[in-house]
C-alpha cells in the first residue's frame, strides 16, 4: 500500500502524492510510512534515493505571509553504492 513520508505531506492541499506518482510510471515511486524506513531503504539499497519533506515545510514556505523569512529544506539522501 502506498503511503507518504509524513502526515503533513499526505494531507497537504498543495500536493497530491498518489496523483503525482501515478503520473510518472518511469520511476518506481515508493512512499514509506516513516523517515527512518525511507533512510533504511536507501542504506540497504532498496531505494535509489529518498526525499524527506519535514512536517514544517509548508509552514516555513508560507512564512513570508507573516513577515518571517524561513528557508524550507527538502532533504535528499542518495544510495551511493
Amino acid at each position: 500500500a502506498s503511503s507518504t513520508l509524513s502526515p503533513t505531506f499526505r494531507d497537504s492541499p498543495m500536493i497530491s502524492a498518489p496523483a503525482s506518482s501515478e503520473a510518472n510510471t518511469t520511476i518506481g515511486w515508493v512512499f514509506p510510512e516513516t523517515t527512518e524506513e525511507a533512510l533504511e531503504g536507501v542504506k540497504n539499497s532498496d531505494y535509489y534515493a529518498a526525499l524527506i519533506i519535514p512536517e514544517t515545510f509548508t509552514q516555513e514556505m508560507l512564512g513570508f505571509i507573516d513577515g518571517e523569512v524561513d528557508h524550507p529544506t527538502i532533504y535528499y539522501y542518495e544510495n551511493e553504492k
